[in-house]
């Protein structure tokens, strides 16, 4: 019997039983305790027909889970023997039958059909984190500023403009002004004044 491991949407998947409300939930906590489902689901590859596993698969759907680790089984070899539970409705089930009532509205009723292999499926232990959907990720943070609604431009903080420093004038030390090098009051050479202020020159006599 060929038989390959793989994780599948769990939308893809086709159940053909019904399933009890009772053991779904013991099931359910069970899984949710141990935070991994130990042992894939029996799945007829091609087909995508849950084969053995109907609770198991149910139990993910209800934590959350949105992908199942199944086991592709070749269902059309002759290794794999089809036959039903004691106390079942029906007393014989075909392959058939089963592919033919699988994702339809007249499923099975819980416990009818039993698939047997000829040696025990291995565990195969896959964290329920790794089948849930992952958390959505925050937008990446950017410098550029938020566009402004009314104008459609980038609205920008406004600089604060200091202050432009005043010019002093400078004040009179002891009669003279800083850095004129003359005393105040005393006219500059060459301006054309001589003598008293006020007076006038008289003409020199010859």
């Amino acid at each position: 019997m060929r038989i390959r491991f793989a994780i599948m949407d769990a939308a893809k998947l086709r159940p053909h039983e019904r399933v009890d409300a009772n053991l779904l939930l013991k099931l359910s906590e069970l899984i949710q305790a141990d935070g991994a489902l130990e042992k894939p689901i029996a799945v007829a590859e091609g087909y995508y027909v849950i084969l053995d596993g109907h609770h198991r698969y149910h139990a993910l759907l209800a934590l959350g889970c949105t992908k199942v680790p199944v086991y592709l089984i070749d269902y059309s070899s002759d290794d794999i023997t089809l036959t039903t539970w004691p106390g079942a409705a029906v007393a014989r089930v075909t392959k058939q039958e089963v592919i033919a009532r699988a994702g339809g509205s007249a499923l099975f009723p819980p416990k009818t059909t039993r698939h047997l292999f000829p040696e025990p499926l291995p565990d195969h232990p896959v964290p329920l984190a790794d089948l849930r959907p992952s958390p959505p990720r925050a937008p990446p943070r950017t410098s550029a500023t938020a566009a402004d609604v009314s104008g459609g431009e980038a609205s920008r903080t406004p600089r604060t403009r200091l202050p432009l420093p005043t010019r002093r004038t400078p004040r009179r030390v002891g009669g003279r002004t800083p850095g004129s090098g003359r005393k105040a009051g005393v006219p500059r050479p060459g301006s054309g004044r001589r003598g008293v202020r006020g007076g006038s020159r008289k003409p020199r006599s010859r």
